[in-house]
């Protein structure tokens, strides 16, 4: 039985490379790929995949927000998030939103292969320090929670805007919300942070953005 796999990604050398990977998997099939959200759910309801490989940070919609659209709306639809950003960050959440797994994109092909004929037969694909991370959240519920797990997606996506030096403008921008949304979440996030100030807002997030960055460089070592 063959599988209809959509790539949903707005770097096209992603979308070239993943191309490459499957185009000559006897059981896959590849619809057009899709560069936004936009795009995908024309390529949804065109192909109707089995399986859309999706990255987070796509334009014309969060893409936590997205997967969770497309779960509620093509619930027969199996989705991977590929992604650069932090699977110890975000892998939970996707799952949360119904995704069937997280893939690196510094992972290799075989690991990608891997992970996409677990999904497509019906399992999950998580690296296993983020199931150990999951089991232990669950095994110690009164364990004190990392002030990032009490952010909300968006707050996490604004948190993530921040640390690549983006002024409240061009968060605002890039989102396409209002000036004044985006200092609303900006206060949110200095509140749940204890921050005092923007200033300590955009060190914070600088800061917490290279300290995921030693401990991937750590892990590798």
């Amino acid at each position: 039985m063959t599988a209809k796999i959509l790539i949903v990604d707005g770097n096209p050398l992603i979308r070239f490379g993943l191309r490459k990977l499957l185009e000559h998997e006897q059981d896959i099939i590849l619809c057009e790929d899709a560069a936004n959200s936009n795009d995908a759910l024309e390529q949804i309801e065109r192909f109707k995949p089995d399986l859309m490989i999706v990255d987070i940070e796509i334009e014309t919609s969060w893409g936590i927000d997205f997967i969770r659209y497309v779960k509620d709306e093509y619930s027969q639809i199996r989705i991977i998030v590929f992604s650069f950003l932090d699977e110890t960050i975000y892998a939970e959440r996707v799952l949360r939103a119904k995704a069937n797994g997280f893939l690196s994109k510094n992972e290799n092909c075989e690991k990608i292969l891997l992970g996409i004929r677990s999904v497509l037969h019906g399992g999950l694909c998580l690296s296993s320090s983020v199931q150990k991370q999951i089991v232990d959240k669950l095994s110690y519920e009164n364990k004190r929670e990392s002030p990032i797990d009490s952010l909300s997606n968006r707050e996490l996506q604004i948190l993530e805007l921040l640390s690549k030096g983006l002024k409240p403008s061009q968060v605002a921008e890039s989102l396409h919300l209002s000036s004044k949304t985006v200092e609303n979440y900006r206060t949110n996030l200095r509140f749940k942070l204890k921050l005092n100030s923007a200033a300590e807002l955009y060190h914070y997030a600088i800061e917490w953005k290279k300290s995921l960055r030693a401990e991937e460089m750590a892990s590798i070592n």
